[in-house]
């Protein structure tokens, strides 16, 4: 046989066992019984077990919020310390800032402006109304006016975002008194996870000070192996080592990449509450499971490991049919305890868990071409 018929012989031989996957096999019950076949029902997919697996508590990106001095001065006094409570609009630390002051008389400035640009404005509709000046002049007062109030607009929004709150705003404009210190507040309510100055050091503009996070949402970042991805689904529960509650998150985003050193899918699941215990950073083992006994994976079956054979790249169990066996291809994506979890079985089937061997010989048999 030379190699051009060698390999058509090959190709013959693959096709021909695609066709028999669904063709299958024709045998009576004697020959099966000779041959030491067993079949029996796959296991349904509610007996699937936990996934056990390493996570880490982490804080959500959107919980963490950096906190730095808007304005280039000096560190006057810093009121929070790493670890302590705080709520939204408390004064961390107050900085003196010649800068501040100068966007204070630039304020001043735009408001006085601001001011007589609506009298002006005022004047003139009054000498429009009773056709004193032309309809032209009275439009040219009312965009200087439009610019005017914009430009006031827009240093008061710098005023927020250096740290000024708007009733100090409203006092800076009706009392024209300036304010030297510069307060630096948290935005939300949370826990200091980092102090990064210290007191009566110079710090520039947008110079971290502070790290905060609200600690109310926590995520557990779960490394599950990739051979075990396919059991697990979203909204199942994980129970964590070392916790004070049972079943304490749930599983939310299930990465679909694996990584490359250590061949994990990566696992996002939510804790719930905040009476768990846990805390960022800490290393735990987890147990992902189903939230409902049926509920693990409605579209898997557990079948002995000997059930499984390979043939080049393909996972089969073969299923009892009417006159005989069929090879069924399926999708193997965990195992647990001497069973595989596989996808693609027809429910209620029945699969040979004895002469799995013999029935792939007469499987492979039938589809020599030369046979």
């Amino acid at each position: 046989m030379n190699a051009t018929t060698r390999y058509a012989a090959l190709a013959a031989f693959f096709m021909s066992i695609a066709s028999l996957a669904e063709t299958g096999v024709v045998i009576d019950d004697a020959e099966l019984l000779n041959l030491g076949v067993e079949f029996r029902r796959a296991g349904p997919a509610g007996n699937i077990g936990a996934v056990a697996a390493r996570g880490r508590v982490i804080i959500p990106p959107s919980s963490e919020h950096v906190i730095g001095s808007t304005q280039p001065g000096l560190i006057l006094r810093l009121h929070s310390a790493a670890g302590d409570p705080v709520t939204r609009g408390q004064v961390l630390a107050e900085i003196r800032s010649p800068a501040f002051l100068s966007l204070q008389q630039e304020y001043l400035e735009a408001v006085h402006d601001y001011v007589l640009a609506a009298a002006q404005l005022e004047r003139d509709r009054q000498l429009v109304d009773e056709g004193i000046i032309a309809e032209r002049r009275f439009e040219e007062t009312r965009a200087i006016a439009g610019a005017a109030a914009g430009r006031r607009a827009e240093h008061r929004q710098i005023l927020r975002l250096a740290g000024m709150s708007d009733p100090d705003i409203e006092a800076l404009e009706k009392e024209q008194r300036f304010r030297d210190t510069l307060s630096i507040r948290s935005p939300v309510d949370g826990v200091v996870l980092d102090l990064m100055a210290k007191a009566g050091e110079s710090v520039d503009a947008v110079e971290a000070l502070y790290r905060v996070a609200n600690l109310t949402e926590l995520w557990i970042e779960i490394h599950v192996p990739q051979e075990q991805i396919g059991l697990v689904r979203l909204g199942m529960m994980v129970a964590v080592s070392d916790c004070l509650v049972d079943l304490p998150a749930r599983v939310t985003a299930i990465g679909r990449a694996v990584d490359a050193n250590t061949q994990t899918v990566s696992v996002r699941a939510e804790l719930r509450g905040t009476d768990h215990g846990l805390k960022p950073g800490q290393l735990v083992d987890v147990r992902i499971v189903a939230a409902e006994p049926s509920a693990a994976a409605d579209d898997l079956a557990a079948v002995p490991v000997a059930a499984v054979t390979r043939s080049g790249d393909k996972s089969y169990v073969f299923v009892r049919t009417a006159t005989g066996f069929a090879a069924h291809e399926v999708e193997q994506v965990g195992d647990s305890g001497g069973e595989y979890y596989i996808r693609g079985l027809p429910r209620e089937a029945e699969v040979a868990v004895r002469g799995v061997a013999a029935l792939k010989a007469l499987w492979l048999g039938t589809s020599d071409p030369d046979s």
